[in-house]
């Protein structure tokens, strides 16, 4: 009974070691006789990654440390500061510093200096891109009316040969928050820099660091007051 129960014991290994071989001489084959599936998948899937890493509007994240002291020397400059915020202090404090540094005066000085009110945008193969500080020309409006300003300044820039082709539309403000328009722009000029006047400003074109707008090339400008 023991040694027919060893023999049984015996047949069932050799035949799940046979079972074990032949699924993988199974799957073997199946690798060998669709390999082409295999490598069309790989190259698909790379394809994909690489047109979404493409095409896709980058993120980055940026970290910072500041230190702040309580110095008398900057006593002056707070004051002045907290009077923006509507704080009355005399005294140069760490919660006042902070509420400078997000105060709404800080964050427009930034887009001044900056010219975040200036959006340059081009039409890509398969999206419009956002163009920072590379753009081929400088667009911007005199200081004066760019603080008036409650629309947007909308413009389309275009070269043929050696001639400047500009189309857009701006708004004349009355008030704070209503403006007359929309009026339109279509001028062509030949150099830069060159100057376009008005309602709603002194509109300034000029070549950004010796780059040069290409032949059928579109640029498309936004500028807002900060």
């Amino acid at each position: 009974m023991i040694e027919g129960n060893k023999n049984v014991e015996k047949e069932y290994g050799q035949d799940e070691n046979k079972n074990s071989f032949i699924n993988f001489q199974l799957i073997y084959r199946t690798v060998i006789l669709n390999w082409y599936w295999f490598i069309l998948s790989v190259i698909i899937c790379v394809g994909l990654a690489a047109i979404y890493l493409r095409y896709t509007t980058p993120t980055y994240q940026t970290v910072a440390k500041l230190l702040i002291k309580d110095q008398e020397d900057n006593k002056k400059s707070g004051i002045k500061y907290s009077s923006n915020l509507g704080i009355i202090s005399n005294s140069e404090g760490i919660d006042n510093e902070i509420e400078i540094l997000g105060s709404r005066s800080v964050a427009q000085d930034a887009v001044r200096d900056l010219k975040l009110y200036v959006n340059y945008t081009t039409k890509g193969r398969l999206k419009t891109i956002t163009l920072y500080r590379d753009q081929p020309l400088n667009v911007d409006v005199d200081s004066k009316h760019l603080e008036n300003l409650n629309r947007p300044i909308e413009l389309s820039i275009k070269r043929d040969s050696n001639t400047f082709i500009l189309d857009g539309t701006y708004y004349v403000p009355t008030n704070e928050r209503d403006a007359e328009g929309p009026f339109t722009l279509n001028t062509k000029f030949y150099s830069l820099p060159h100057s376009i006047v008005t309602r709603a400003g002194v509109i300034t074109i000029s070549s950004n660091q010796g780059r040069l707008l290409r032949k059928g090339e579109e640029l498309n400008v936004t500028l807002q007051s900060p």
